[in-house]
């Protein structure tokens, strides 16, 4: 383990403590931020704990956290540019294929819901191209009835996934879609 590493674990996890609670994170997830140069802000409440990860089909989920007095859970996937590839120019299209991999096909499903945020949130996130999809997901893709995913996007660090799901929608909900953010320049 490099010198570098260990400060920046130490610095994250004081962090984490100064803001709310502490969440011990696995190293690699740390590092993954880092490289992409994106800030976790953790809830001040909600009694979350790190859950396994539970792959998606064509995503791999970097971190999984669950709150039981929120009954939230939160996938993380973090996606460099090469892992994008030919979709690094295309983030639209990017998030559209995997909730379009997520989403119910059920006749019956409601519809997808496209949120596309406004200034002030864009300007929080940090990131050149966002949006949330709102919508039911497939029967043994995701055990809750509906998924909020949050795709955040910068040009040369990747695509963040923040994916919200839930029976009934905390009322943090709100909140809780900001907790990543790319850093400033």
């Amino acid at each position: 383990m490099k010198f570098s590493q260990v400060i920046l674990g130490i610095y994250v996890l004081l962090t984490l403590n100064l803001e709310g609670q502490t969440i011990l994170f696995e190293e690699s997830f740390l590092e993954e931020l880092a490289q992409m140069e994106l800030t976790f802000i953790p809830p001040l409440e909600g009694d979350f704990k790190i859950r396994p990860n539970e792959n998606l089909r064509i995503l791999e989920i970097d971190q999984t956290l669950w709150s039981k007095s929120e009954k939230l859970e939160v996938r993380i996937a973090l996606v460099s540019v090469a892992e994008l590839g030919e979709l690094a120019e295309l983030p639209d299209m990017a998030a559209r294929l995997l909730v379009m991999d997520i989403a119910s096909n059920d006749e019956y499903a409601s519809p997808i819901a496209i949120h596309r945020f406004g200034d002030e949130e864009m300007a929080h996130f940090q990131a050149d191209w966002a949006r949330q999809y709102t919508f039911q997901p497939k029967p043994g893709q995701i055990p809750f009835q509906t998924v909020q995913l949050t795709a955040l996007f910068r040009r040369g660090r990747g695509m963040a996934y923040l994916i919200m799901a839930f029976n009934r929608a905390p009322e943090t909900l709100d909140a809780r879609q900001k907790m990543l953010r790319f850093k400033e320049n």
